[in-house]
């Protein structure tokens, strides 16, 4: 298989297939992403505020920005919202061969989870205890789906095709 001075070539009747238990760089991209979008998407209806059980599709999307933000937004202006665009950001990132839309919206609910713990010090709240479940999963997608981005770079296959003689 291998000569000196020569570049490596492989036997054409040996096949080399993966193992059943293997995942692919697609794979693991898919695995990440997929895995970080739905913690996105999941943090948006958790809760994220204790112990007043305040779901993130409850608050106003000022909550990441102005200590003085409401708890009774409706859904399309709700902080929570924005999580679930970032998640099918970061789904619609599969598209793409690089993978930057969706390590974009792995930082994105990062940032998010960041300004909101902020904002909450700012209007006096006790941290972490303060912090609910849903912002933990919101960090948490957040990382899994840009750690899945990093994966999405996959080589470009090049079939040429030899003219065979008769």
């Amino acid at each position: 298989m291998f000569r000196r001075g020569a570049t490596t070539t492989q036997d054409p009747m040996e096949r080399t297939t993966p193992s059943a238990a293997s995942i692919d760089g697609a794979g693991q991209s898919m695995l990440f992403t997929l895995l970080g979008a739905g913690g996105l998407i999941v943090s948006a209806f958790l809760e994220w505020i204790r112990p007043d059980a305040i779901q993130g599709a409850n608050l106003s999307y000022r909550a990441f920005f102005d200590p003085a933000f409401g708890t009774d937004a409706p859904f399309f202006r709700s902080a929570g919202f924005m999580m679930v665009i970032l998640g099918l950001v970061a789904i619609l990132g599969l598209v793409g061969r690089a993978g930057w839309l969706t390590r974009l919206a792995g930082a994105g609910g990062i940032i998010g989870f960041a300004l909101f713990a902020i904002t909450l010090h700012r209007a006096g709240a006790e941290l972490p205890r303060s912090l609910g479940i849903g912002t933990w999963v919101l960090l948490g997608g957040g990382l899994i789906a840009m750690f899945g981005g990093f994966f999405a770079r996959r080589p470009r296959i090049i079939v040429t095709r030899t003219p065979t003689t008769a």
